[in-house]
């Protein structure tokens, strides 16, 4: 009669908390002790039954801790979709409202002031002047609300090729407030515009931003492309 390797409680309780101490998430899950409970019938099965020299007994060990690293991985996947979830449910965009323009126009200042790197400080008149053409011309507002508070907002539309008069679309604006910022907020209200203008069957999108914009990173991780360049040269007065 073959008799398993007794393995005692000091040595699996020093296994356990080296384990733990290595994958803390895994402390309270139950893929943590099915996958202990394995390792030890394996440990024993390889020593004795098999008469596996002692070396693969730490083979063993190596697959048992992949497997919960995998599993903790897992899980730690699964608490971030999670929370990301809980995000989107706080967070709706649509379209807005007319008393919701109004106040992206009140707001747009402040908008353009910061998109342009304090660059331009436009009055709210001639934000009107700039944003009513588009408006007829088809574009329109996504309004991203947190807890029914504008967060920020994206304005998409029709514009045309200057080159060969193809039709586009276009963004051409792109605000988060800064209470909102570091949320994903600007990522989902760009992939909304997206999706919107894929809808209206236009071939591609294209949008402006200055260069030294740190939104700039956001557009590229999207997969926008430099097309263009605007070079300037500040020119001395004899």
């Amino acid at each position: 009669m073959i008799t398993a390797l007794p393995i005692t409680s000091a040595a699996r309780n020093l296994f356990v908390k080296k384990l733990i101490r290595a994958y803390p998430s895994l402390e309270t899950t139950l893929d943590f002790r099915k996958a202990l409970a394995w390792y030890i019938i394996m440990l024993r099965r390889y020593i004795v039954w098999l008469k596996v020299p002692i070396h693969r007994m730490f083979w063993a060990g190596s697959a048992c801790l992949t497997l919960l690293g995998d599993r903790g991985q897992e899980e730690d996947d699964m608490k971030k979709k999670s929370h990301e979830m809980r995000k989107e449910m706080d967070m709706e965009i649509r379209r807005t409202n007319h008393d919701e323009l109004e106040e992206i126009i009140q707001r747009s200042p402040q908008a353009m002031f910061d998109g342009t790197m304090g660059r331009v400080s436009p009055t709210e008149e001639r934000i009107k002047q700039m944003v009513e053409p588009l408006l007829q011309k088809g574009a329109y507002y996504l309004l991203a609300t947190e807890k029914g508070q504008i967060a920020g907002w994206i304005l998409i539309g029709p514009s045309k090729d200057s080159f060969t008069d193809q039709e586009i679309g276009f963004i051409y604006e792109l605000y988060v407030a800064d209470a909102y910022r570091g949320k994903g907020i600007a990522k989902a209200l760009m992939k909304s515009g997206i999706d919107q203008l894929r809808q209206g069957g236009y071939p591609e999108v294209r949008l402006s931003v200055f260069a030294d914009n740190h939104a700039v990173q956001l557009y590229e991780q999207m997969g926008f492309k430099v097309r263009t360049m605007t070079m300037r040269l500040p020119l001395e007065m004899d």
